[in-house]
């Protein structure tokens, strides 16, 4: 599955509250699509974005 976020793309988080963990919402209640993280997963998904924020201005 693609997922595109754009600038305008609406992001919210949730805290689990049956489970050690946070979902991801993105995009809108309709046609939104949701990722289920626990911890070790957030802080993977923390070290990529800030590995890709290094990236980025390079390449611009």
């Amino acid at each position: 599955m693609n997922v595109h976020v754009g600038s305008g793309t609406r992001l919210r988080l949730h805290r689990s509250t049956e489970h050690a963990g946070v979902w991801l919402q993105i995009g809108e209640a309709t046609g939104d699509v949701a990722v289920f993280l626990d911890g070790p997963a957030l802080a993977r998904v923390f070290a990529v974005l800030h590995e890709a924020d290094d990236i980025l201005p390079a390449a611009a």
